[in-house]
């Protein structure tokens, strides 16, 4: 799952993954609401999570989404330098 709200980043980011074999992108979301929504409809293993999102940040998505699924990974992703 990848929640990015720069189009051009999770696009770039969703062909990298689905490139790969052994890897699918099964969501692609740009807010804190749409992530918490389709993490429950799609329970992935791996969320890779902007920093900084239109209604939110990616630190509390990820506090809210451990406690939903303790097994699941994160990588936090970011344009800000």
């Amino acid at each position: 799952m990848i929640l990015e709200d720069d189009i051009r980043a999770s696009y770039t980011l969703e062909s990298t993954i689905n490139h790969h074999g052994k890897f699918q992108v099964v969501t692609v979301t740009e807010t804190c609401r749409e992530a918490l929504d389709q993490f429950k409809l799609y329970t992935p293993e791996l969320v890779f999570v902007d920093i900084t999102l239109p209604d939110g940040n990616g630190l509390d998505v990820i506090r809210k989404l451990r406690t939903e699924n303790e097994s699941c990974h994160f990588i936090m992703t970011t344009a800000i330098p």
